[in-house]
């Protein structure tokens, strides 16, 4: 049994667009919404020439803005599955990884998975059955080191 919302995320350098796999299936796409998507803010956030994430807060609030709407009502917070199509997706280095994934959770998501490969069935992401032609990077990919008590 699933509790709570699939969100899929295509990240582009120009914007992206997300849909709730287990809800209404609507996509939601920057480029269609200038008024609450504005493309000065979409571009600030992910459209620098040398790195996927330009800004991190700016990148935060247009995920948080394009999320709520999509699972409104849920109590669990959902996971996200986010495609990277970037031109520099596959010489990303870790630490800009690392700021996508905390971008997604800072969002309100639960669990994050980074995806760099061609477009995804809602049957791959939902059975988690990712093609061996690109990359999946989970969240506890990157397992943050547990603090000593002092």
């Amino acid at each position: 049994m699933r509790f709570g919302s699939v969100i899929y995320i295509e990240l582009r350098h120009d914007g992206f667009s997300a849909r709730n796999l287990l809800g209404s299936n609507v996509v939601v796409d920057t480029a269609d919404d200038p008024e609450r998507f504005p493309p000065a803010d979409v571009a600030a956030a992910f459209g620098h020439e040398r790195v996927i994430l330009a800004d991190f807060i700016k990148a935060e609030h247009l995920l948080d803005h394009m999320i709520r709407p999509l699972c409104p009502r849920d109590f669990v917070k959902p996971v996200l599955i986010v495609r990277v199509q970037h031109r520099f997706a596959q010489s990303a280095t870790p630490v800009e990884l690392r700021a996508l994934i905390d971008v997604a959770e800072w969002s309100g998501a639960r669990r994050v998975g980074l995806w760099f490969g061609r477009a995804l069935s809602d049957e791959e992401i939902l059975h988690q059955q990712f093609p061996a032609d690109g990359i999946v990077i989970r969240d506890d990919d990157f397992a943050r080191p547990k603090q000593k008590n002092k």
